[in-house]
């Protein structure tokens, strides 16, 4: 709260969502959670609602709205209620890791600064996204697998069924949670024999199966991103994709502000170390032809859970999602937070850590610069929609082509001249005629029209009613790509 207090000279009080329009339709969510539970408006893009019929929420699922909204349906929801819930769950995650571990006066300062510099957690604390409750959700399970490495005589078997059940919940919020599953399945054996392993894997890839199907069926569908798109996808066109993804986000390695760039090469850096150390013990294994079962009292498993975690998600990102946009910077820090955690916690690889917190400390400047400018005003990205009613849903326009039509949002919120002058890979050519008094229909190229009666004009748009909706109460507001319809309803 303090360093809110001197970076942008205000307090927790004064926050309003504005950072991106994830910001804000999660905060409009996790407000309808809290008010109306499941009976609230489509959360949509383009007007596609997920599989799943009780849920209406949007392309990132049920999870995060339904835990915020939760807490907000018991200590109430405010325009700052995300700010004070995500420094109260990694204080609490931290705490609990402190308590299991419990760290030498040494390890302590070592974790101050680490946590003091960690920028990518400190950065989205004073936000509304969902990345906090992904700090949160690493740090405990560093302080779990902990339990598993160096505490056996508390991990019961009731406490890996929880643990296991943990990893679970975790994957519902984000899919990738998924990976921990195949070292947690190892530490559940005593032995590590080629048979363990096997299965293992085997059932690691079963339930990321499952989770990914569950994904898709409880998630609203999101056409931009290359992971919505190419998951599920049939050869040949998947690899083909993948080597186009792959190159695309080599290019953009050095896309994005500085604090982002940085955090790359932190990742790989770790990445790298970890990998070196591995390598070279796993080539004195081949030259020396230790026993198999020997293998892993070669190499520490502290040193295998950390690298794994980092290492899998690296490829992940790089084949399946994208750089740039701070995506990257989102989906990988609550790993790499887990890993150097763990690292720090055994004492190992201190000098991974060491340069860590040195690179951190040396682009401070760099840090103070990209948190001022995270707040800066969007253009595209509209802020006054979290004044909306609990319960409206709230959709984005993005690709008309997938736009069934005539649209079923009652309301709309549109604005030509801003349509017009966003850069949209996706725009089409549009035609507004005044057909009659306030009667306009709106033509998207080719591909539908909109028949709408103009209400009130506001600061972000003009408000009109969809005369072709059947719905009773429906709005639509504008995308940050689009400027037209962002659309949502009631039932």
């Amino acid at each position: 709260m303090l360093f809110i207090y001197l970076i942008f000279g205000k307090m927790v009080f004064d926050f309003i969502p504005a950072y991106v329009n994830d910001e804000i339709n999660y905060w409009h969510q996790i407000s309808t959670f809290s008010q109306v539970g499941f009976s609230g408006g489509y959360y949509t893009t383009d007007e596609q609602p997920a599989s799943a019929q009780f849920t209406h929420f949007g392309s990132h699922g049920p999870t995060f709205p339904v835990l915020y909204g939760a807490l907000g349906y018991v200590f109430g929801w405010h325009s700052y209620s995300g700010l004070i819930f995500n420094l109260v769950l990694i204080t609490l995650a931290l705490a609990w890791f402190a308590y299991i571990t419990q760290p030498s006066q040494e390890q302590n300062i070592t974790l101050l600064f680490f946590i003091g510099s960690f920028w990518a957690l400190l950065v989205f604390i004073p936000t509304n996204m969902q990345e906090s409750l992904h700090h949160a959700i690493g740090i405990l399970l560093a302080g779990g697998f902990y339990i598993l490495l160096n505490q056996q005589k508390y991990a019961t078997y009731l406490y890996k069924l929880l643990f296991f059940i943990f990893i679970l919940v975790a994957s519902f919020a984000r899919l990738t949670w998924g990976f921990l599953l195949f070292p947690f399945f190892l530490l559940c054996f005593k032995n590590t024999t080629k048979l363990v392993i096997f299965m293992s894997i085997a059932s690691t890839i079963l339930i990321m199966a499952i989770m990914a199907w569950q994904y898709r069926y409880l998630n609203a569908p999101y056409p931009l991103l290359f992971f919505y798109l190419k998951i599920g996808d049939w050869f040949p066109p998947l690899p083909i994709a993948v080597v186009a993804n792959i190159i695309r986000n080599l290019r953009w390695f050095h896309v994005g502000h500085g604090i982002e760039i940085l955090h790359r090469y932190q990742y790989v850096l770790v990445v790298m170390g970890l990998g070196w150390f591995i390598g070279s013990t796993l080539f004195g294994y081949f030259k020396q032809k230790i026993d198999f079962k020997h293998l892993f009292d070669e190499i520490n498993n502290v040193e295998l859970l950390a690298f794994y975690n980092v290492a899998i998600m690296l490829i992940f990102q790089i084949t399946l999602y994208r750089f740039a946009g701070d995506r990257d910077y989102r989906t990988l820090a609550p790993h790499l937070l887990l890993t150097l955690l763990l690292l720090i916690a055994f004492n190992r690889r201190k000098y991974i850590i060491r340069l860590f917190i040195l690179s951190n400390l040396i682009f401070i400047g760099v840090f103070i610069n990209n948190y001022r400018g995270m707040r800066t005003h969007y253009p595209f990205h509209f802020y006054q929609t979290v004044a909306l009613p609990a319960g409206i849903g709230i959709s984005n326009f993005f690709i008309p082509e997938n736009v069934d039509f005539p649209i079923k949002s009652h309301f709309v919120l549109f604005d030509v001249t801003l349509y017009n002058q966003a850069d949209w890979d996706y725009k089409v050519p549009i035609h507004m005629e005044n057909t009659h008094d306030n009667i306009y229909t709106v033509q998207w190229g080719e591909h539908g029209t909109m028949n709408l009666e103009y209400l009130t004009d506001t600061p972000i748009g003009n408000l009109y009613r969809n005369i072709d909706a059947d719905c009773q109460a429906y709005l639509l507001v504008p995308s940050f790509f689009a400027i037209c319809p962002g659309l949502g309803y009631f039932d």
